[in-house]
């Protein structure tokens, strides 16, 4: 089975509504950048508001960490993933996500290509787009950490998210780690220290 086939049992909540052409972004980032396959099964199970509100608080969080554009709202930097694929531009056809990172960040879209693309492929692209800039840049991606942002409001905020990320950087630990601190999932020792990053 290949992964294409594999990725669509992720998608069990709106986003079963996905195009193929998004399927195949999805699969190729999978296969590239390692950690992006726990996001889309995370967010591939949610229902259009909670998957709304996840995709748009992770580009928030990835705007106030420099990552992508300060002017870039989710829905167009999905559209761009996803014509940049049409043109060949993917995180397959680049050297390194950096460079994939900055043709698409210079990518023009066409208007009347915009249309053949639903709203949840665009949130979707823009989603896996985000948590892969964020596994190149720090190692680690969010996908543990969205249950908890769907059920607790504060976690929607991308200045939260933000400090707990760089605080994860500088402290040599991850937000799965953070995930499982607040699902209740660590004891001992290492509880102890995860718990101290998260109250920096």
């Amino acid at each position: 089975m290949g992964l294409l086939s594999s990725i669509g049992s992720f998608f069990s909540g709106c986003c079963r509504a996905v195009s193929s052409a998004c399927r195949t972004f999805v699969d190729t980032a999978v296969s590239v950048v390692k950690g992006v396959g726990t996001f889309v099964s995370e967010v591939g199970k949610l229902a259009l508001e909670p998957f709304k509100m996840v995709i748009g608080a992770v580009v928030r969080t990835c705007i106030k960490l420099g990552l992508i554009n300060p002017k870039e709202k989710p829905e167009k930097l999905g559209d761009k993933v996803l014509q940049a694929q049409e043109a060949g531009i993917t995180p397959e056809s680049c050297k390194n996500y950096k460079e994939y990172a900055e043709k698409i960040n210079n990518f023009k879209v066409d208007p009347e290509k915009s249309k053949q693309y639903s709203e949840i492929d665009k949130l979707m692209a823009a989603g896996v787009y985000c948590e892969g800039a964020l596994i190149h840049k720090f190692g680690f991606g969010i996908g543990k950490m969205i249950p908890i942002i769907v059920k607790n409001p504060s976690f929607q905020n991308p200045d939260k998210l933000a400090g707990m990320i760089k605080a994860c950087e500088k402290n040599n630990s991850s937000m799965d780690k953070m995930a499982d601190y607040l699902s209740g999932n660590l004891i001992g020792k290492e509880r102890e220290e995860v718990g101290k990053i998260y109250n920096i």
